[in-house]
C-alpha cells in the first residue's frame, strides 16, 4: 500500500488512518509503508542531541577551519557535561550548504560520518542552491553508514520526513521528528505542507497503537521532539506575547534572546502546531534558520482561539559555524537530553569559537540580555 497524494489536509482530528495501522492509504503508485520511514536507535536515560544549525558551507569556505569548529561544537557539551563525553545522536538542522559543490557536499558528510555518531539531516532553505543536481545530496546522504536520513518514494511533500524512534528492551521511549519545513513560495518561506502534518497524525497514531485523535485521553503517549529548519507562525505569536522584546528576557513563556529582525516564518499559517497539542505527544520543537535569534518559549497558545492547553517548548538554537550572518557570541551547538522517567528534556547551549573555546550560554544570561563571553 502506498502514501497519500497529496491534498487538502482534512480536519484535525478526522479518523485518518485506515485498516491495516501499517501502511497509509492511498491510490498512488508508490510503495512507501509507515515503517518505510522508521529508524531505531537504542535509547537510555539522559540520551542526548546535539542540535547543529546553518552551517551555511560553501565552495568558497574554509573547509578546515569549519570542519574543526563543527567537530569543537559536537564534543562542546563534554566541557560543559564531564558525564557526556559525546552525544548519543547529531542533528543537522538544515542550511548545511550554500552556493556549495558536490566536492563540499561529499567532504561534509565523509567528515560527520567519520566520527561513529548516528547522524541526521533535514532540508533548509539554502541546501539546495549549489552547482548540484536536485536530488544530489539525497544521494549521498543515502550511502553514510552512521547517517539516519530517510526520503522514501512517495507522495508526501519535501525530501526529509522521517522518524527515529528510540527504544529501550523493546519498547520505544522517545520519538525524534524530523520534517522538511522546504524553501519558499513566491517571495517569501515555505511552510511545511498539509499532507506532511497527515503523515505525522499517522506515525503518531502507529506509534502509540491508535486510530484517532480520540483515544489520546486514554493512551499514554510516548513523548517526541521535533526538529526542523524554518520556524513556524507560533514562534511569532510567543515573541508577541512577551511584546517582542528583543535581547533578553523571561517571564512565564520562558527565556529568549531575539536578536535577529524578528522571525522569518513561512508565508501562512498551518495547522501543524494544533495537531500536535491534539495529540500530546510533541513536547519541543526546535528550528535554526533565523541566525541570531535563541529562544526556549512554553507556549500553548497563549489564550487565542483553536488551541489546547498542551505547551509544547519552541527553541531557537544556535547557528553553527561564522559563515554569512552571525553573533559571534551565541554561535556553536544546543543539546537537548532526554529522560523516560518523567518525559521531559534539558536544554544545553555551548558557544565555540574558532580557537576552541567553549562556553555555556545560561538562561540566566538570556534573561539579562547579556550573552557575552565571560572571562
Amino acid at each position: 500500500m502506498a502514501v497519500t497524494s497529496k491534498k487538502t489536509k482534512s480536519k484535525v482530528g478526522t479518523l485518518l488512518l485506515c485498516v491495516p495501522i501499517l501502511c497509509l492509504a492511498s491510490c498512488s503508485e508508490t510503495n512507501a509503508s509507515l515503517d518505510d520511514y522508521i529508524s531505531e536507535l537504542e535509547f537510555h536515560e539522559n540520551f542526548t542531541i546535539c542540535n547543529l544549525n546553518d552551517v551555511h558551507l560553501s565552495a568558497i569556505s574554509n573547509l578546515d577551519r569549519d570542519f574543526e569548529f563543527v567537530k569543537n561544537s559536537v564534543y562542546s557539551i563534554s566541557e560543559i557535561n564531564p558525564d557526556i563525553s559525546e552525544p548519543d545522536l547529531i542533528v543537522l538542522n538544515g542550511d548545511a550548504f550554500m552556493g556549495a559543490n558536490k566536492k563540499v557536499v561529499d567532504k561534509f558528510f565523509d567528515f560527520m560520518d567519520s566520527f561513529g555518531i548516528p547522524w541526521c539531516y533535514d532540508y533548509g532553505n539554502h541546501d539546495y542552491q549549489g552547482t548540484y543536481s536536485h536530488g544530489y545530496i539525497d544521494s549521498v546522504l543515502k550511502t553514510k553508514e552512521n547517517c539516519l536520513y530517510k526520503s522514501p518514494d512517495d507522495d508526501v511533500y519535501g525530501n526529509s520526513n522521517y522518524v527515529i524512534n528510540l527504544v529501550e528492551n523493546g519498547s520505544t521511549k522517545w520519538q525524534i521528528y524530523v520534517f522538511d519545513s522546504n524553501q519558499y513560495y513566491k517571495t517569501s518561506y515555505d511552510v511545511i505542507h498539509d499532507d506532511q502534518i497527515e503523515w505525522y497524525e499517522k506515525e503518531i497514531q502507529y506509534a502509540n497503537g491508535i486510530s484517532s485523535v480520540e483515544e489520546v485521553s486514554t493512551t499514554e503517549m510516548i513523548p517526541s521532539l521535533t526538529f526542523f529548519h524554518i520556524p513556524f507562525e507560533e514562534f511569532q505569536y510567543a515573541w508577541d506575547d512577551v511584546g517582542n522584546a528583543k535581547y533578553g528576557g523571561n517571564d512565564e513563556v520562558g527565556y529568549w534572546y531575539m536578536y535577529d529582525a524578528g522571525v522569518s516564518d513561512g508565508y501562512r499559517d498551518n495547522d501543524l502546531f494544533e495537531v500536535m497539542q491534539q495529540y500530546e505527544s510533541t513536547v519541543g520543537i526546535v528550528c535554526g534558520h533565523d541566525h541570531t535569534n535563541n529562544s526556549d518559549f512554553y507556549f500553548n497558545g497563549g489564550g487565542r482561539e483553536g488551541y489546547t492547553d498542551w505547551t509544547i517548548r519552541l527553541i531557537y538554537a544556535e547557528k553553527c559555524t561564522y559563515n554569512i550572518y552571525h553573533d559571534e557570541d551565541i554561535t556553536g551547538a544546543a543539546f537537548f537530553t532526554l529522560s523516560s522517567e518523567d518525559n521531559t528534556f534539558t536544554c544545553t547551549r555551548t558557544r565555540v569559537d574558532y580557537d576552541g573555546n567553549v562556553s555555556e550560554i545560561t538562561d540566566e544570561m538570556f534573561a539579562k540580555g547579556d550573552v557575552s563571553w565571560k572571562g
